[in-house]
């Protein structure tokens, strides 16, 4: 199942799967998501991931936009209005 490690606006972290097209988890802290990525990963390959996390901040946009192709633009408004404060 692949996922991937999105930074939110307000500075937290959100797991984006894309078998669902949406976050499945978020607001989580730096270390949540480190720790989170290396249960699932190991050690160095999840931390790793929350590092590409940092490096693109694209990867919010990315994911709204494929859950409005998915969902709609309800779902969208909804998450990000979850995620954003």
């Amino acid at each position: 199942m692949a996922w991937r490690i999105v930074k939110q606006p307000n500075g937290k972290y959100a797991r984006f799967a894309d078998p669902v097209d949406n976050f499945t988890n978020y607001d989580l802290s730096r270390e949540e998501a480190v720790k989170y990525c290396q249960h699932e990963m190991g050690f160095e390959q999840g931390a790793k991931k929350v590092d590409r996390a940092d490096e693109d901040p694209g990867r919010w946009k990315e994911s709204l936009e494929t859950i409005e192709l998915i969902h709609g633009k309800e779902e969208r408004l909804k998450m990000e209005a979850l995620l954003v404060w």
